[in-house]
């Protein structure tokens, strides 16, 4: 599966970041969305991890008080 993934990296290696980003500000600018984004869905997770971590320790609560 690795070498396969860098084998199609190989054919179609990524664009390069410049011209893609003219300059430092679009560069910048592209880097601060990309952080906002990855902070966004890392607090999305932390949530769920903690939601789901939440109901496994309620649950052996329960057991353990039924016992």
């Amino acid at each position: 599966m690795y070498s396969e993934a860098m084998s199609y990296r190989q054919q179609f290696p990524p664009a390069p970041f410049y011209p893609r980003f003219p300059s430092p500000k679009a560069w910048n600018e592209y880097r601060r969305s990309d952080q906002i984004e990855y902070e966004a869905i890392m607090d999305h997770n932390d949530a769920v991890f903690y939601a789901q971590y939440g109901a496994h320790i309620r649950a052996q609560e329960e057991e353990r008080v039924a016992a």
